[in-house]
């Protein structure tokens, strides 16, 4: 299947949310690793069922090729899930690290860190996400991913739409 539209991939991630409702996807930031799980939040990890994990994968690949994302270093799946991530798109973190063990990670990589922000979490039911995810993408709603860039466009999320425009342009 070519993706021809959002629409298109939305509707694959929607079959998948249909057969695979809890199939999350896991994020080891020491490891700078995806893994997919096939169990609702607070049950025992369970490893995705690969016909899931194929499905995911195949629609993620459409996805990122529609959002003109680059795909040189890292597959497809792993550059749509990076960018749900860092979009904060259904992404929950699982446990800070604290700044004794952001120490001991430091010093043990020393100059070759790979400069991965560590923050493990999860996308849960990462198919419905991503076609919500799709659907925002269709509108031009592109999400400002990065704090630095927030507080460059002086944009404030908690206002209404209009509120925001004027601040925008008052800046």
């Amino acid at each position: 299947m070519t993706a021809q539209s959002w629409q298109d991939v939305r509707a694959k991630f929607l079959l998948g949310a249909e057969q695979f409702p809890y199939l999350s996807a896991r994020w080891y930031s020491r490891e700078d690793r995806w893994a997919f799980l096939s169990q609702p939040l607070g049950v025992f990890e369970q490893p995705a069922d690969p016909q899931s994990e194929s499905l995911f994968k195949d629609a993620a690949r459409l996805a990122v090729r529609l959002a003109g994302l680059s795909t040189t270093t890292l597959p497809p799946v792993h550059v749509w899930l990076e960018f749900m991530r860092t979009s904060k798109r259904g992404f929950q973190r699982i446990r800070a690290v604290s700044w004794r063990e952001l120490k001991i990670l430091a010093e043990s990589h020393g100059s070759g860190s790979t400069g991965v922000p560590l923050e493990d979490g999860t996308i849960a039911s990462v198919f419905k996400e991503s076609a919500d995810f799709c659907t925002d993408l269709e509108a031009g709603r592109r999400p400002i991913v990065d704090a630095t860039e927030r507080r460059r466009r002086r944009v404030d999320f908690s206002s209404t739409d209009e509120e925001r425009t004027h601040r925008a342009v008052q800046h």
